[in-house]
């Protein structure tokens, strides 16, 4: 058996490593937000550009800006420039900037290259330390060879933790929430949906589902706006309508003023009062809109985490799931990578995401039209990925029923911590707000409280 030896240099490619650079420099904290736990600097095989990202990822902990003029102080502060070729380096690399958009996949191509050159590295030394007879045992070359072998294939940043420790955890939220009274998490503003579930828990995806025309977009307004209205940052991705339309009809509900009254230029002095009140209120909540169509979960990822870092984030909203963009052969598997994706972003921020999802036909050809598990659409996937799924039923939509005019049931068919059941809103259609209802079911003979718990889910 030959010498294990090879003349090929270790994989890399410089090329790709200025290229993210500059994109970096160029783009700042867009591109870091893209890619923000994928890379470290060890991960670059150029020391120059170790140095360089290294006094990026300072800047962006610290909350600065990203461009030449920020990095080429940091690292003359540091003692670094000169070792990087002087400004003069980081403007040349900006020249070299892809769009943004292909950050996530440059530092992953980077990522891969840096693993392979410690698996190059962990053969070279097992190929050493095996040939030597008075070594150690072949069963602790082995051992030790792929324990190292784990380690370079380990993307993550965590260690497990011991049980112990999250147990304590879990008591001091619950003795913090025994002091405070409070929920678990967000309260939405429908108090038998909060008693049910908690709230909305840090890491949670909630689908909030319906046919078109129920109220599901009023349903998120409403509890976008009423986290918000406690002081809570929170992120609203509106794909199917603009923000103004968002925004008018968050200003509905909050003057009493009808979004037909706004359409038609209302003069009423009234209206105008009440309306200015309510513009004066949203200077106080921090809740950001955006409504670019078709958005991806790496684009929700990248935006979510700039205002997290520059404002604080603690609930986004997604108006409306399968109109994001996703990946796969086709539409389920598309719909399902979403899912997949917000799952995951929500446990990586450690906020609620809310995603609004549309209900397939099913519910037409039954006799009892109330949504069930079985009718989300295009894909199993999203009851699959989601901690809660209500949905929105409105009996009167589908048969002459005075009795349910103006009502909406709630319905909770999914709750992995907590009860399924039902609830009862009250609609007022044109100031586009739904409201607790308390009195009784128009389905019970009884006067018992709308709310019908059935038990834990498996």
């Amino acid at each position: 058996m030959s010498d294990f030896t090879t003349s090929a240099p270790p994989p890399h490619s410089l090329h790709i490593e200025q290229g993210l650079l500059g994109a970096t420099l160029v783009h700042g904290a867009d591109v870091l937000d893209r890619i923000e736990g994928e890379l470290q600097p060890a991960d670059f095989y150029k020391h120059v550009h170790r140095l360089i990202y290294g006094a990026m990822q300072r800047l962006q902990a610290i909350g600065k800006p990203v461009d030449v003029g920020t990095v080429s102080h940091e690292l003359e502060v540091s003692g670094e420039l000169g070792a990087v070729g002087g400004l003069s380096y980081l403007v040349e690399l900006t020249d070299q900037a892809p769009f943004a958009a292909n950050a996530p996949r440059w530092a992953e191509m980077i990522r891969d290259n840096s693993q392979r050159r410690g698996l190059q590295q962990a053969a070279v030394a097992l190929h050493a330390v095996s040939g030597n007879p008075e070594g150690k045992s072949p069963e602790e070359v082995g051992e030790a060879a792929l324990s190292e072998i784990a380690a370079i294939l380990d993307r993550s940043n965590t260690e497990p933790t011991p049980v112990q420790q999250e147990g304590m955890e879990v008591m001091q939220d619950v003795d913090r929430r025994r002091a405070a009274g409070a929920l678990a998490g967000l309260s939405t503003g429908f108090s038998d949906f909060d008693a049910m579930t908690g709230g909305l828990e840090p890491g949670q995806l909630v689908i909030l589902a319906a046919r078109p025309s129920v109220g599901k977009s009023v349903a998120a307004c409403n509890i976008a706006a009423h986290v918000a209205a406690a002081g809570k940052p929170a992120l609203f991705f509106t794909l199917e309508m603009t923000k103004r339309e968002i925004a008018a009809r968050m200003l509905a509900a909050l003057s009493g003023v009808t979004v037909q009254a706004m359409r038609a230029g209302t003069n009423d002095p009234g209206h105008w009062s009440a309306m200015s009140a309510g513009v004066e209120a949203f200077g106080r909540w921090p809740l950001f809109l955006d409504d670019r169509p078709g958005v991806t979960v790496a684009y929700v990822r990248a935006k979510a985490r700039r205002l997290q870092r520059s404002r604080g984030l603690e609930l986004i909203v997604v108006d409306y799931l399968q109109l994001m963009t996703g990946k796969g052969d086709n539409r389920a598997q598309e719909v399902g990578s979403i899912s997949r994706g917000l799952k995951s972003l929500a446990k990586e921020l450690r906020v609620p995401i809310v995603a609004l999802a549309q209900l397939n036909r099913g519910t037409e050809n039954r006799t009892d039209r109330r949504p069930t598990l079985s009718d989300l659409r295009d894909s199993g996937e999203i009851e699959q990925d989601a901690d809660i799924v209500a949905m929105l039923h409105r009996e009167s939509m589908h048969r002459d029923a005075p009795e349910w005019a103006g009502l909406a049931e709630l319905l909770i068919r999914k709750n992995r911590n907590g009860p399924t059941g039902e609830s009862l809103l009250e609609l007022d259609g044109p100031r586009m707000q739904f409201r607790d209802y308390h009195g009784p079911s128009p389905r019970s003979t009884t006067t018992d409280a709308p709310a019908r718990r059935r038990g834990f889910d498996d």
